[in-house]
């Protein structure tokens, strides 16, 4: 089902500026680029890339505006980044976590030297895997 000017015109006043041919026009284009809408949410939705567009901000696109966002933002290398980096950060936030943990212990009952020890690793782990991060970034 596709929504109707009318329906996008209610949701959002701002495209009552655009005349209903450029709204279709972008309502194809946001089809075709493979969303769907949703009549609940009152949206279009990605299954795909599990993205959505709302309609408020439908007022700043044209058809071919849209496209060309579209590419930038549902680049397959770019989500792969994204993605590698979200999984780089939770494994890192979890062995950090894990040399808190061992530094705190080592403080409370090994005594100050290992604690030092540990605190110097998270400290050497959290610049390597910083470096890390910056070099997925800008791939």
């Amino acid at each position: 089902m596709r929504p109707t000017y009318e329906q996008l015109k209610e949701l959002n006043p701002l495209l009552g500026q655009q005349s209903s041919k450029e709204v279709e026009t972008l309502i194809d284009a946001i089809i075709d680029s493979g969303y769907e809408w949703r009549d609940d949410k009152k949206l279009f939705y990605n299954p795909k890339f599990q993205v959505s567009v709302r309609t408020q901000g439908l007022d700043m696109f044209t058809a071919e505006s849209f496209k060309q966002q579209q590419k930038t933002i549902l680049d397959p290398e770019k989500i792969q980044r994204e993605q590698t980096l979200r999984k780089s950060y939770k494994n890192s936030a979890w062995f950090m976590f894990l040399l808190f943990i061992l530094a705190l212990s080592s403080f409370i009952w090994w005594g100050w030297k290992l604690g030092l020890v540990f605190i110097l690793l998270m400290i050497i782990v959290g610049y390597v895997t910083g470096k890390q991060r910056k070099g997925i970034r800008e791939r």
